[in-house]
């Protein structure tokens, strides 16, 4: 079975691509307005820790 590409993967845009997932539009826009408390970083660590927030990370589900 072939999967269709997530419309995440549609945002990325230009040459060259963004080399971190944290600069691409998709994330930007899903995730630039997002405050957290600096207990919650101190739990999260970096905005490179999917699965702190999205259990499903792992299996590539990040659905809220």
């Amino acid at each position: 079975k072939t999967e269709r590409p997530s419309p995440f993967l549609k945002s990325v845009k230009g040459d060259p691509a963004p080399l971190r997932l944290t600069e691409t539009f998709g994330f930007q826009r899903k995730h630039g307005k997002i405050k957290l408390a600096p207990a919650a970083m101190a739990r999260i660590k970096s905005l490179a820790n999917c699965t702190a927030c999205h259990p499903g990370a792992a299996q590539g589900n990040f659905e809220d």
